[in-house]
């Protein structure tokens, strides 16, 4: 790869700014484009990667590269993507370039429709504190790492694998760790059938002589891995589970619990991050760790000291004695998992500020998103963040709020425009309330305007 010119199609995502800079660091001369900077795209340009602003054939006519790589937010009909295959640069998807990175080292994947980013980057800090040295590719900023990405000289190489298009078909990992499947990324599944035909097919992929692991009172992941044919290990709370989780309890701070593994119990174990789904997230991880020769008596002293990833119950600071957290929490399981967080702290008030995230997930999961905020007090809904979509006749966010109200107890408000959100919880929020700003766009960005990042939440 050293000298190879690799020009990046919507470098600014975080998947494709961490394979950028996987590439930067194996030798590569790296370009890129996207249609707006932000923070990915600045440390690029800090490593002296040039990144051009929008979309336009000129920048494969003045780089010639060797390599094209695409974000699938990128339409197939794209003049660069068709000037590339038109002129022989070879053209590759960000999975397909991710897939060649994987080549030489021994691929751990981390799959399912919730809790991937977290899981990934559970197992890399452990994987760092034990000396491993692996190379991570993550969908989130991890403290530790100081990125979404880490290239090692270890044997391990960490990967989150996207679900979204059924590109991590493209993968073929050592060994295989899914948190779970859910009915999501609409845009892309026709049914339940399709994302289980996905799912099998890429844990088919794992090596003959890996390990499928799984979160065992998810029934499809168990049919699922029956039918791969490969060695399968489950965690979780039933007795069936090889590894067990057993008195679990949650507090603010995380959760302890004891683990039975082989008839042998482990007690106290302490998990520093909150929430029934991140004590799941972190027994998963060792619980792989330990198919890969890695007993738990080492690793899981790491659980207790965990730092976590940006937006997953990411504390912003302070804004008139209330709480302002950010999470990433786009899908209504994951609003009820974050809820479930948010009421450990007892707050007076729970105040969500939502920004959907596509139409069609809105529409598939409507009746879902109308019951998904009973913890919370009060509900802010913003106008749905299209990620490229078009719009749907009768989808909307003021069609939301109003079928909200009907069977919510607490107030909900529709307030389409950005500053008006932020003037509206700067005027409404009260000492000791919690507000939660969710969603997968650019909703982040207002909780910057009003947090006091001078004032510790915790």
């Amino acid at each position: 790869m050293k000298n190879l010119k690799i020009h990046f199609m919507g470098i600014g995502g975080i998947g494709m700014s961490a394979i950028a800079n996987l590439c930067l660091q194996k030798g590569a001369k790296v370009t890129g484009c996207d249609l707006s900077f932000n923070k990915q795209t600045i440390k690029l340009q800090q490593a002296n990667v040039t990144i051009e602003l929008g979309h336009n054939l000129k920048h494969i006519q003045m780089y010639q590269p060797d390599i094209l790589v695409h974000s699938s937010a990128v339409p197939p009909h794209n003049e660069e993507l068709q000037y590339a295959k038109d002129n022989n640069i070879e053209v590759l998807s960000r999975a397909s370039m991710l897939a060649r990175l994987l080549i030489d080292k021994s691929t751990i994947a981390v799959s399912g429709s919730h809790g991937k980013t977290t899981t990934t980057g559970i197992i890399s800090e452990i994987l760092l504190g034990l000396n491993y040295d692996p190379s991570v590719m993550i969908g989130g900023v991890s403290p530790v790492l100081g990125s979404n990405f880490r290239y090692g000289q270890g044997d391990f190489f960490v990967s989150e694998v996207d679900e979204s298009d059924g590109s991590l078909l493209h993968i073929h990992p050592q060994a295989t760790l899914c948190t779970n499947i859910d009915m999501e990324h609409l845009d892309f599944y026709r049914d339940w059938a399709h994302i289980e035909e996905v799912f099998l097919n890429f844990f088919k992929q794992t090596d003959v002589s890996g390990v499928l692991v799984g979160w065992g009172e998810d029934i499809r992941i168990r049919r699922l891995f029956a039918s791969a044919d490969i060695k399968s290990f489950y965690y979780g709370f039933e007795k069936f589970n090889d590894l067990q989780i057993v008195n679990a309890q949650y507090f603010k701070e995380g959760s302890r619990c004891d683990l039975i593994l082989n008839n042998k119990i482990f007690k106290d174990v302490n998990v520093s991050l909150a929430g029934k789904h991140n004590l799941l997230n972190a027994v998963g991880a060792i619980g792989l760790l330990y198919n890969l020769g890695i007993e738990l008596e080492k690793t899981i002293i790491f659980l207790a000291k965990l730092s976590g990833v940006k937006r997953r119950f990411e504390a912003k600071g302070i804004y008139n004695g209330a709480k302002i957290i950010e999470d990433y929490a786009h899908h209504p399981k994951e609003i009820c998992a974050t809820l479930d967080v948010a009421s450990l702290y007892s707050p007076k008030r729970i105040v969500v500020v939502f920004q959907p995230h596509r139409y069609t997930r809105v529409q598939g999961l409507y009746q879902e998103f109308i019951t998904c905020f009973k913890q919370a007090n009060t509900v802010v809904l913003m106008d749905i963040y299209s990620a490229n979509e078009e719009p749907i006749a009768g989808i909307s966010s003021q069609a939301l709020a109003k079928d909200i109200k009907k069977t919510f107890n607490g107030e909900v408000y529709h307030i389409p425009n950005s500053n008006a959100v932020v003037d509206f919880v700067k005027s409404y929020i009260r000492p000791n309330d919690m507000v939660l700003f969710l969603g997968a766009g650019d909703i982040g960005r207002l909780s910057d305007m009003i947090a006091d990042v001078n004032q510790q939440l915790y």
